[in-house]
């Protein structure tokens, strides 16, 4: 809130002089202009116009283009001003010199354009660099075309320098502290999980990230900490154009990509490949010490392992430009390969006062291979101004087959607690899980505009989810010389999902205030079944998710932000899966078919101030999670603990961001981010008639930086760094991590070739630690665990483009045909 003080403060003096030379300056003029996009020539709505004085720079006032690209600015006294003209998307433009005299009191610009490139045309100086971090009222824009310190890598490196966004050691993204966050590609969904298209999608290929923490009615309720979607590169330029690039890190990590595009007046095609090989090594250790009133139990347990694999991507799509009001655009984006890991696993189990009494191993080498195609078919009918209607199909289909082999050796411990090999103890056994997945979405949406200022919006969408997850556990029989199903540890699991919603959004403005209301209707049918002991489960239910978005401009420089929305998080299939996963044998695991859906009420409040040289946005958000699902821990005996997830009461998230942006020089940009959030956990649950309290309130933060140089258009250098302040839930306390990367580019042969150097964790800080603690019976437990992973790697790498491919995509384009609500 503060900051939102901060930013009203200037402009309120900016008024304050603004007014002391209105009396003293006479007679006064105006400027007025209309605002196109270059490509289109199609009016551009809310665009920023301000205006500076020539001598000193500083600013007078501003405003913003309305629905017809028209703007004004009145009561300008006599004098040599500029203005600059931004919009997120597209080039800033610097339009200099405009005289107010007595003799040209009206100065009219009829024909200003905003191109997605540097160009220069007359009177018009056009800038050559696009902001790094822009806001919206529900989301906010990161361009990556200039991440030095993400070169060479995936959109998980990516990841780690997006403000609000945490990843975790194993590649897992939480946003304002919630993992429950959805990813999404170009506007949708992937047959793979989020860590796997993360892994997958190259840096190179990414355009932009948006954060969209508080959606509309017009997007899936699922997930309560909001959306990613990953705006890859898409041309626009006529002809042929694209890029290539290879990249090598220590480590024996290596990455290819190739990006094609072909453009006429009546059709695009665009297509990519990419190519991954990787090794890492890592280890895992657990530190477990289970007590009971007389007895203390240790276990220690140590995972070392190594992983290498490699995969393969292509993408490739058309777009069909049937007349100038009607398009049709196809994709395909199959994904394949395989991985590869090597663990070994010891166990050293020790009894206070007796000691050591337990120590054995195991040795597990998996394989991996997995594939994914992903297609969509997009038909955009244009009926008129602020008047369209889009069809979507998207189907999407997967498999991984995880195959392990496990050698199990059991050690001898004789009176002196030392031990030796117990040859007759050796046990061999292999597990196979094959996962098949199928998604399948249709689509409508319509919008048609209410009057001069409204709009109304509805949709339609049907989905279906089928997952089929078979687990075969064999154990090896010596004396038939065979594998043999263990019927008890095998597992074959079904789950079928149907959601059919419906939308309803409403906008318009009330004095000055932007408003957008928006209902949304689901049905969910939802059926689980456990082949393996025959037990079905079947959820039916109605929700109805409402939204609602304010927005009030008090200035050209100064904007407010108000929204509410209510969200759904279903469980996962495998928290709904009962089995019991025994891969590790003391810290066992199962889903819980009886879980129900947890609904996120989330509130948000912000503002913007915005300046040619500094932007700063601040964002107060609440969100309250009825039937929380948390994952929740107890002891079978007093050595095996047994998670499976629960439904609390509910938690509680709040916190304030605070984001800004600041060019110093030309040469010298930087931004940064600070996050505080608080969480309140409220439930309890019973096991074997024990009713444990799991009430839990607790602080955290976490901060991140980027600093950008560049020099002569030759050189450009990055440094970027974060951290993240401990944090608590039910049962479990996360540890503090940091890191440092750092990237470096030289830029040859007019941009077209460059060399790409960075340094990723340069420090090698990067972990994660944490503790899980909890009490049942006589028994209570606290498990220490610190997982470690080969992070400080170094990266060299080439790129070379032609035609000057990595042109800013067209908006129409950048969401996947579902356009992002953005109040004018």
């Amino acid at each position: 809130m503060f900051t939102l003080v901060i930013a009203i403060t200037p402009f309120n003096l900016l008024s304050q002089k603004d007014d002391k030379e209105s009396n003293n300056n006479t007679p006064f003029g105006r400027i007025t202009g209309k605002i196109f996009e270059a490509d289109s020539s199609k009016p551009l709505i809310g665009v920023t116009v301000i205006l500076h004085r020539e001598l000193d720079s500083s600013q007078v006032t501003g405003t913003f283009s309305d629905k017809s690209g028209n703007f004004k600015l009145e009561n300008i006294a006599l004098g040599r001003y500029y203005l600059l003209v931004r919009s997120i998307g597209y080039r800033e433009l610097k339009i200099r010199p405009v005289w107010i005299t007595e003799n040209r009191k009206d100065y009219t610009l009829n024909h200003i354009k905003l191109y997605a490139q540097a160009v220069t045309t007359g009177a018009v100086e056009v800038t050559g660099y696009k902001d790094l971090l822009q806001s919206g009222l529900d989301k906010t824009v990161i361009q990556v075309e200039k991440n030095l310190t993400a070169l060479g890598g995936s959109a998980t490196d990516v990841m780690k320098t997006i403000p609000s966004v945490t990843v975790d050691i194993d590649g897992n993204v939480s946003l304002r502290g919630s993992a429950n966050v959805r990813i999404l590609v170009d506007g949708k969904p992937s047959g793979l999980s989020s860590t796997d298209i993360l892994d997958m999608i190259p840096a190179s290929q990414i355009e932009s990230i948006e954060l969209i923490t508080n959606p509309s009615a017009k997007y899936d309720p699922e997930s309560s900490a909001g959306i990613i979607n990953i705006v890859l590169k898409k041309e626009r330029d006529s002809g042929t154009n694209g890029m290539m690039s290879i990249n090598a890190g220590t480590g024996d990590k290596y990455n290819a990509s190739v990006n094609l595009n072909y453009r006429t007046t009546d059709f695009n095609l665009f297509g990519s490949y990419n190519a991954r090989y990787w090794s890492m090594a890592g280890y895992n250790q657990i530190n477990q010490k289970n007590t009971k009133p007389d007895t203390i139990f240790t276990i220690l347990q140590r995972e070392d392992y190594g992983r290498h694999g490699g995969f393969h991507s292509i993408r490739l799509g058309i777009d069909y430009f049937i007349n100038p009001d009607n398009q049709l655009t196809f994709s395909a984006l199959p994904h394949f390969g395989k991985r590869n890991n090597g663990e070994l696993l010891s166990f050293d189990e020790l009894k206070t006062p007796i000691g050591r009494y337990n120590y054995f191993t195991r040795h597990n080498d998996e394989s991996f291979p997995f594939n994914s195609q992903d297609y969509s078919l997009n038909y955009k009918n244009n009926l008129g101004k602020n008047h369209e209607l889009t069809t979507d199909v998207f189907m999407s289909s997967s498999e991984r087959d995880f195959t392990s082999d496990y050698v199990h050796k059991d050690y001898s411990v004789d009176s002196n607690k030392t031990i030796s090999p117990n040859y007759n103890s050796l046990v061999l056994s292999r597990t196979r899980n094959n996962n098949k997945g199928f998604n399948f979405t249709v689509q409508a949406d319509y919008k048609r505009p209410v009057n001069a200022q409204g709009s109304f919006q509805a949709g339609y969408k049907s989905s279906i989810r089928y997952a089929d997850m078979d687990f075969i556990y064999n154990n090896y029989d010596s004396f038939s010389n065979a594998w043999l199903n263990d019927t008890k540890k095998s597992n074959h699991f079904i789950y079928d999902e149907t959601i059919h919603a419906g939308y309803l959004i409403y906008s318009n403005s009330i004095i000055g205030i932007n408003y957008q209301i928006g209902l949304r209707g689901e049905q969910s049918l939802i059926t689980t079944d456990l082949r393996t002991t025959n037990e079905k489960n079947n959820k039916s239910y109605f929700s109805f998710f409402p939204s609602v978005h304010f927005k009030y401009e008090a200035s050209p420089v100064v904007s407010y932000m108000l929204s509410y929305s209510r969200r759904i998080n279903r469980p996962s299939t495998r928290s709904l899966n009962p089995f019991t996963d025994y891969d590790d044998p003391l810290n066992l695991s199962s889903g819980n078919p009886n879980l129900d859906p947890e609904y996120p009420n989330v509130f948000e409040l912000g503002g913007a101030f915005i300046l040619p040289d500094i932007t700063i946005t601040s964002n107060l958000f609440f969100r309250q999670t009825n039937n929380s699902i948390t994952d929740i821990s107890v002891m079978l005996d007093s050595m095996v603990t047994l998670e499976t997830p629960r439904n609390l009461e509910l938690v509680r998230n709040y916190g304030m961001e605070l984001i800004m942006q600041h060019e110093l020089f030309e040469w010298w940009r930087y931004d940064w981010n600070l996050s505080y959030y608080r969480q309140e956990v409220r439930g309890e649950f019973i096991y074997k008639g024990e009713t444990k309290d799991l009430t839990e309130n607790h602080n955290s933060w976490n901060a991140k930086f980027n600093t950008f140089f560049s020099y002569n258009k030759f050189l450009e250098f990055q440094v970027s760094g974060y951290y993240s302040a401990p944090s608590v839930s039910a049962q479990v306390r996360n540890g503090e991590s940091y890191s440092f990367d750092a990237g470096m580019k030289i830029i040859l042969m007019d941009g077209n070739f460059s060399i790409n150097m960075r340094g990723g964790d340069i420090f090698h800080t990067y972990k994660n630690l944490y503790v899980t603690k909890g009490a049942n019976g006589n028994f209570s437990f606290l498990i220490d665990t610190r997982r470690i992973r080969e992070s400080q790697v170094f990266y060299l790498g080439i790129s070379y483009k032609f035609n000057n491919f990595s042109r800013p995509n067209d908006r129409r384009n950048g969401n996947g045909g579902q356009d992002i609500f953005d109040l004018d």
